[in-house]
């Protein structure tokens, strides 16, 4: 069986956050965060195919993390 696609998923609701992890988890391999500022810096680390965010978080909105995301890794689908 090939690799599982990386997704990161970021969600300050953080039960949100892991019932998408569990929902996706057969399909991908998923990482949870309920911290933007968090998940970027573990963006820094490893590559995710896709990401999935919340808009309206209180450390950073998903609009500026979209950004800061794809600065980070462009290629991510989002």
């Amino acid at each position: 069986m090939a690799d599982k696609h990386r997704v990161l998923i970021v969600d300050d609701e953080s039960e949100v956050g892991e019932i998408l992890g569990v929902l996706l988890e057969d399909y991908f391999h998923c990482s949870v965060f309920d911290q933007a500022s968090i998940a970027l810096t573990e963006l820094e680390k490893q590559h995710f195919e896709y990401i999935i965010t919340d808009i309206e978080m209180p450390d950073i909105n998903g609009i500026r993390f979209v950004e800061e995301a794809k600065k980070l890794s462009p290629d991510s689908v989002v």
